[in-house]
């Protein structure tokens, strides 16, 4: 029987340590024989760049070779487009699309002559000759603006005029009949629009012409009123008539604020008379009225429904017409403006 040979522990005996390279020549060496996991050149370089580094490779490096610049490529691109532009095929189509198109203008020969020299002249020359054109054309439009006619209310502005003069002497928030009705009525127009001329902000003579125009609508409207008025109390007419005269041939309807307006008017002119001063005395009742209701909207109301109901125990109301309590539209407009 064989007795088991116990086994016999060798210890193992460690490497000699290496200490650092002395020279430049043995830290190459050390590289060159260091076990790492970084032998791999493409993921230290790149993919394929190893090639590149072995000597006598046969590689075609023309990919690395750095392609001329964009924007070199562009001009050059467009110095042959612009060759190519100027072949005499080309040339030649060109000036028979424009012969084409001068013929369908209907052009004077001589026209389609300096047509077909312009096609053939250089870029200079045509900027040249476009220039001279437009300076020829801003002369015309100079000549032409400088004879029109002066700026003349036509009908359509003067009856818009009118109607706005009316309307603004008719609103129970006009606060003055004598001085500020002819900016309200402007300024009325303006929002709105209404046939206005497109110059008017910036040609002071039209301004002054339009302005004028309010003016003697706003005269002739208050005389009108004013002679009514009076014929109302002489007649001994409602209140309801006298409105229905008021507004005739308008787009103002009666209404009670228009009622109201017109008692106070009346009223005035009971105990003022028809003088030049009268439309001074409407104003300065108005703001006694508004100082004794101390410029409340409603306290004003109030007011003058108590002078529409004096009005109505002095000329009488035998009408049976129920009167509307709110203004139409185009009144509301107005009133909705001041």
């Amino acid at each position: 029987m064989l007795s088991a040979t116990p086994s016999v522990s060798h210890s193992s005996t460690p490497l000699p340590t290496q200490g650092p390279p002395k020279t430049y020549e043995d830290l190459l060496d050390a590289f060159l024989n260091e076990a790492s996991n970084d032998d791999n050149t493409e993921d230290v370089f790149g993919t394929g760049v190893e090639a590149d580094l072995e000597p006598g490779s046969d590689q075609d490096n023309s990919a690395n070779v750095s392609s001329p610049p964009a924007l070199l490529q562009d001009e050059t691109d467009s110095a042959n487009n612009m060759h190519s532009l100027t072949t005499p095929q080309i040339h030649k189509g060109t000036r028979i699309i424009v012969q084409r198109a001068a013929r369908r203008a209907k052009l004077e020969p001589y026209q389609v002559a300096e047509a077909d020299t312009f096609i053939r002249s250089s870029i200079n020359t045509q900027l040249g000759l476009i220039f001279v054109g437009v300076q020829a054309m801003r002369n015309e439009v100079n000549r032409v603006l400088i004879h029109q006619p002066r700026f003349t209310v036509d009908e359509a502005l003067h009856k818009t005029i009118s109607a706005y003069s009316l309307g603004v002497l008719l609103s129970e928030k006009l606060r003055e009949y004598k001085r500020s009705s002819t900016d309200v009525v402007l300024a009325i127009i303006r929002n709105n629009n209404a046939n206005i001329p497109s110059n008017l902000d910036q040609d002071p003579y039209t301004l002054s012409i339009v302005k004028a125009a309010i003016s003697d609508a706003l005269t002739q409207a208050r005389s009108r009123i004013k002679k009514l008025i009076g014929k109302s109390i002489d007649d001994n007419l409602s209140i309801y008539q006298l409105s229905s005269k008021v507004i005739e041939g308008s787009q103002c309807t009666v209404s009670v604020p228009l009622c109201a307006r017109l008692a106070v008017l009346r009223d005035v002119y009971s105990k003022s008379g028809s003088g030049l001063s009268y439309w001074n005395d409407v104003d300065s009742c108005l703001a006694h009225c508004r100082a004794k209701a101390k410029d409340n909207a409603d306290g004003i109301r109030k007011i003058l429904a108590k002078m529409l109901k004096l009005d109505r125990s002095l000329y009488g109301y035998t009408d049976k017409t129920t009167i509307p309590k709110h203004v139409l539209v185009f009144q509301q407009a107005i009133d909705d403006s001041l």
